[in-house]
């Protein structure tokens, strides 16, 4: 046997494993046309292989076992129950910007079909809020001592009177559906009042419900007042709770209609007290009051929106 015969002979036998390894590949595919069984082998050349290879047609491809139409099509957005409170820790924050996010909150709440509640804790710059049952009147200085003290106004659609938000004040509102809740009003304004109790029993205040004003009251005064409404079964508005505020601005609005005086905790108690230790405890007792289980704390929220303005600071 020559050179040239031995390289034809090999040449032959690597295009015949090539050939019938093409071919028993190519059978998984129906549509894949069979190669000629005249041809020469050798004569034939791996560029007719590739050449009848791109008679592949992806539209009749061999599919999973599983049929195409068991796989969901229609992502649909749909809302997980959920049986939890969230509560956002705002930190100061303007009147008109917390009224705002509260309201879309409150929609968002009232869209859903669980427990699911949100609370927004925070404090505001000096202003004045008057409710449903308050009245300029009561504002116990003019006008000129407001714009020289840079205070606000604003009426508001919850109840309650007239009370005064400055820095050392929680307030916390709260936005829940009572009737997924199984909550009337009493029992819902129960259920505050029976917060702001346990939470000045966490700070050693031996405190009760108030009888004029709806909130809470020890032995100094009235420390904590609820201005709350509802709408669509979903709550708004809520508590305010004197932690560290001056005497000086509690005296601007006449808060109650009797002759009780209002203080703070700090003032009941004769020391400093944080912020974040009543925070904490209004936050947990407001969830037990409520029958939450379960509550989520975070920090901000993506749809508060905060403006800035020059404000009076106490000293």
């Amino acid at each position: 046997m020559t050179r040239d015969q031995s390289y034809g002979s090999f040449h032959r036998n690597c295009v015949e494993i090539a050939n019938g390894t093409f071919i028993e590949a190519a059978r998984g595919f129906s549509n894949v046309a069979p190669l000629s069984e005249s041809l020469s082998s050798d004569r034939l050349e791996m560029s007719s292989i590739a050449k009848r290879s791109m008679f592949f047609d992806s539209t009749n491809c061999p599919v999973h076992p599983a049929k195409m139409s068991d796989t969901p099509t229609d992502w649909e957005h749909v809302d997980r129950a959920s049986t939890a409170l969230e509560v956002f820790l705002l930190g100061k924050v303007d009147f008109p910007s917390a009224m705002g996010l509260q309201a879309r909150l409150m929609n968002q709440v009232a869209q859903r079909q669980d427990r699911h509640g949100i609370v927004l804790v925070c404090e505001h710059p000096p202003t004045i809020s008057i409710g449903r049952e308050g009245s300029f009147a009561d504002v116990l200085v003019d006008q000129e001592e407001l714009v020289a003290r840079q205070m606000e106004i604003r009426w508001l659609n919850r109840g309650g009177g007239t009370f005064c938000h400055v820095p050392g004040q929680v307030a916390v509102y709260v936005m829940v559906p009572l009737d997924r809740l199984k909550l009337g009003l009493a029992d819902y304004r129960s259920r505050l009042e029976q917060t702001l109790v346990a939470t000045a029993s966490d700070l050693d205040v031996d405190a009760e419900r108030a009888k004029h004003v709806h909130g809470a009251t020890c032995r100094c005064g009235q420390f904590a007042f609820i201005g709350a409404g509802v709408r669509d079964w979903v709550t708004h508005g809520g508590m305010y709770v004197n932690v560290s505020v001056p005497q000086e601005p509690l005296e601007l609005v006449r808060w109650t209609n009797g002759a009780l005086r209002v203080t703070s905790l700090a003032a009941q108690r004769t020391r400093p007290t944080g912020m974040a230790t009543v925070r904490e405890s209004l936050v947990r007792n407001l969830a037990e009051s409520l029958g939450y289980d379960n509550y989520h704390l975070y920090t901000g929220h993506p749809l508060l929106h905060r403006s800035t303005r020059k404000v009076y600071v106490y000293a």
